[in-house]
C-alpha cells in the first residue's frame, strides 16, 4: 500500500494566503500596466485625427480648422472608433448622446461640446458621431469675448477667441503682447487620464494634447499651467 502524501488544512491556509498576498502586489503593477496601454492608444488615437484629419483638412480648407471634430468624418476620419478614448468614464455613467460630455470636470463649456443637440454658428456638429471624448478648442459654439480691450460679441465663436487668442498672445498691456507658442496651444484635449477626472482641479494631470502645431503634449488640467512632452 502507497504511503499517499496530502496536504493539511493549515498548509492549504498557507498556500491560499500565499498567493493572495502575491495576488495583492502585483494589482498596483498591473493597474499601471493598464493604465499606461490606454494612455498610449488614446495617443495613437488622437495623432490619427490630427495627422489624418485637421492636417489634411486644413490643406485642403486654406490653412482652416473644421468647425467641429466631428465633422472629419467620414471624409477625412473614416472611422468613429478613434473618437473614443478606452478611459472614457461617459460608459460607465451610463449617459446618451445628448449628455456625453468630454469635459467631465465642468459643465460651463456644454454649450461648446461637440455632441448630438448642439448647435453652431456656422455649422452643427455632426450627428453621425454621437459621443466624443475629446474637447475641441476651435469649435463654432456662439461666445462672446473681451481680449487685450478688443470686444467681440455679434456671432463669435470659440474658434474666433482662439485664433485671436494664437496671435495676439495673452497679455492685457498690448506693448507686451506675444503669441502663443503654436506648439504648446492646444486644439483637440483629451481629459480621461487623471486620477479624478469628474473632480479634477486646475493643477490635475496629464491631460492629452493636439497642438495648433499639429504635436503632441501633456499638461496640467489648465494647460496655461504647465506643459511637457511625452
Amino acid at each position: 500500500m502507497k504511503n499517499e502524501r496530502h496536504f493539511t488544512l493549515i498548509e492549504l491556509l498557507v498556500v491560499i494566503g500565499i498567493i493572495a498576498l502575491l495576488a495583492a502586489m502585483l494589482m498596483p503593477a498591473l493597474s499601471k500596466a493598464q493604465d499606461t496601454a490606454k494612455r498610449t492608444s488614446c495617443m495613437n488615437q488622437m495623432r490619427q485625427i490630427a495627422n489624418l484629419g485637421f492636417a489634411v483638412y486644413k490643406a485642403d480648407n486654406k490653412d482652416k480648422l473644421p468647425y467641429w471634430g466631428s465633422t472629419l468624418y467620414p471624409d477625412y476620419i473614416d472611422s468613429k472608433k478613434v473618437y473614443n478614448c478606452p478611459k472614457d468614464m461617459n460608459y460607465q455613467k451610463k449617459n446618451n448622446a445628448s449628455n456625453w460630455t468630454s469635459m467631465p470636470h465642468t459643465t460651463q463649456f456644454n454649450a461648446s461640446l461637440d455632441r448630438k443637440g448642439n448647435k453652431g454658428v456656422n455649422k452643427d456638429p455632426n450627428e453621425d458621431v454621437e459621443k466624443i471624448s475629446y474637447f475641441y478648442e476651435f469649435n463654432d459654439s456662439r461666445v462672446s469675448w473681451t481680449l487685450n480691450g478688443f470686444n467681440k460679441t455679434a456671432d463669435s465663436t470659440w474658434c474666433d477667441l482662439k485664433e485671436y487668442q494664437i496671435e495676439a498672445g495673452p497679455s492685457v498691456d498690448l506693448s507686451k503682447n506675444e503669441p502663443y507658442d503654436p506648439t504648446a496651444f492646444p486644439v483637440y484635449r483629451c481629459f480621461w487620464h487623471q486620477k479624478k477626472p469628474w473632480k479634477a482641479k486646475p493643477s490635475d494631470k496629464p491631460c492629452l494634447n493636439i497642438a495648433y502645431a499639429g504635436n503632441f503634449f501633456f499638461s496640467e488640467n489648465e494647460w496655461e499651467r504647465g506643459t511637457w512632452s511625452p
